[in-house]
């Protein structure tokens, strides 16, 4: 189980008229063995997670006869469910399981592809750590599955200055749900002040807070919720049509620090939601498709993006997004967007 601060999370055990607050899992291990349990109770557990912007209660009612080991599992699973302040838990680094952050915004049981897109970049970055990722392009082939998935990952390619990869994201059953391949290039030891062209977009403490620009079509807790933070630049808002914004996010995994690259992702899936030019109600754009290319590092924990979206008559369209940090342009995503009106949609 995670540790956490009394802050963040409390869980209340109430045995008759008796009552005990527990701030951390060690204390929950050794209530659930107290010899309070031996006899017959009702327990009414009471469950409080509250992130930066929302507050999830879960109230469980149960009849316990001496049964401790399924009080301490229920406990376990249900601390270890809550408190993960990342897009996705694993206990051997191979099955990936993702949380409540990374549920996507239309299916309750698929993903946002932005955090799977993030462990596509871990697995190459892992492959081949001597070179660096600059290009990464993902074909979204099938839904991303929440109950959790693997990724395997190839070198294709291994020149002197340039290398490849392939990876691929099976489900549980090993169908490839998504595949994908990576550009890496050697950096240069000894540096040159080449001429360049960059831009800046200001720092995002000066921007203001607001929601995701989209909803969800369901009602449980998403992309759109507690991990991910969000902040619009003067005259910017959430509305549709080209938008600047800057996101941060919690991290891929507990238990690492996320590379650049990867922290990028969930930011750079996101291009055809702030690009947008209406809304989800009026018209669906769906995207098959995501490449990023970084010609730089991205450099804190706040990035932003430019993005606008190109609609066709004909149903595609792109959506274009510029990426940066506090210090100027990093790189660029792009989206394929399928377009379908509401009603064409219900077809």
């Amino acid at each position: 189980m995670h540790s956490t601060s009394p802050e963040s999370i409390f869980l209340r055990l109430r045995v008759s008229t008796s009552e005990l607050t527990v701030t951390n899992p060690s204390a929950i291990i050794s209530f659930a063995s107290a010899p309070l349990l031996a006899s017959p109770s009702n327990f009414s557990i009471l469950y409080n997670s509250t992130g930066s912007r929302s507050i999830n209660t879960v109230r469980i009612s149960l009849l316990f006869f001496s049964n401790t080991v399924l009080v301490y599992q229920l406990i376990s699973s249900l601390t270890c469910m809550k408190m993960a302040n990342a897009f996705f838990t694993t206990d051997d680094h191979i099955w990936f399981k993702p949380t409540q952050h990374t549920r996507g915004p239309w299916d309750v049981n698929s993903c946002h592809a932005g955090p799977p897109t993030g462990l596509i970049a871990r697995a190459m970055e892992l492959l081949i750590p001597e070179k660096r990722l600059i290009r990464l392009s993902v074909d979204l082939l099938r839904p991303i599955p929440f109950n959790g998935f693997n990724i395997e990952v190839s070198r294709t390619r291994n020149g002197r200055s340039v290398a490849t990869s392939t990876a691929t994201l099976l489900n549980e059953d090993g169908t490839v749900m998504v595949s994908a391949s990576g550009l890496y290039m050697t950096e240069q030891t000894q540096q040159h002040d080449y001429p360049t062209h960059s831009a800046t977009f200001g720092k995002a403490a000066d921007a203001q807070a607001g929601p995701f620009p989209i909803q969800t079509l369901h009602d449980q807790p998403a992309f759109n919720g507690s991990g991910v933070q969000i902040r619009y630049p003067q005259g910017q808002n959430k509305n549709p049509g080209p938008t600047i914004v800057w996101m941060k996010t919690v991290p891929l995994l507990e238990d690492e620090t996320s590379s650049p690259f990867q922290r990028i992702c969930p930011l750079a899936d996101c291009g055809n939601a702030f690009g947008r030019n209406a809304n989800p109600s009026e018209v669906s754009f769906v995207n098959p498709d995501l490449t990023i290319v970084l010609h730089r590092d991205p450099v804190g924990d706040w990035l932003g993006s430019q993005s606008v979206g190109y609609w066709e008559p004909t149903g595609q369209g792109l959506a274009d997004a510029l990426l940066f940090d506090e210090q100027g342009v990093v790189g660029r995503a792009m989206q394929t967007v399928l377009l379908k009106h509401n009603a064409d949609y219900a077809q």
